[in-house]
């Protein structure tokens, strides 16, 4: 049996607004006194920017402020080398939205970014001197003076 277009229409529309009905979706609603100047996390050290970028990126390690201790993020684990060099270890499986692995080279990348004179973030990456991919997920990150192991 072959159905008339306005007819299959119809049914097609109820189809949709059924299984629509189904899913109860609201809308999110979300206001700001100032708004978010950039999605670069280097471009600017601004609190509003940071808030958002923490919803959205992830860092190497989080910071726990009731153990006050470092816990894995996409770092998985960390060790003092010597006392100039940590070494740590990526995740792996993390991709970006894109479908692109995160490799050393992206953390590198990043943490270099960061510690550039144009970063915002600089202050953050004192002491830094150099990050050094090992393989495809571990760098060691060398400090400029020993830290205490």
């Amino acid at each position: 049996m072959r159905l008339n277009a306005p007819i299959s229409s119809l049914l097609l529309a109820a189809a949709l607004a059924a299984s629509a009905s189904a899913v109860h979706a609201k809308t999110f609603r979300w206001a700001r006194a100032v708004d978010l100047s950039s999605w670069d996390v280097h471009a600017q050290n601004v609190g509003v920017n940071n808030t958002l970028h923490a919803a959205v990126y992830e860092t190497l390690v989080e910071y726990n402020s009731k153990t006050f201790k470092p816990e894995p993020s996409l770092a998985t684990e960390w060790k003092r080398v010597s006392p100039t060099q940590l070494r740590l270890s990526l995740r792996k499986g993390v991709t970006f939205s894109d479908g692109s692995p995160f490799t050393a080279d992206d953390a590198k990348f990043s943490l270099e970014r960061a510690k550039a004179k144009t970063s915002n973030f600089a202050v953050y990456a004192q002491g830094i001197d150099r990050v050094v991919k090992v393989d495809s997920h571990t760098i060691d990150i060398f400090s400029d003076v020993p830290k205490p192991t």
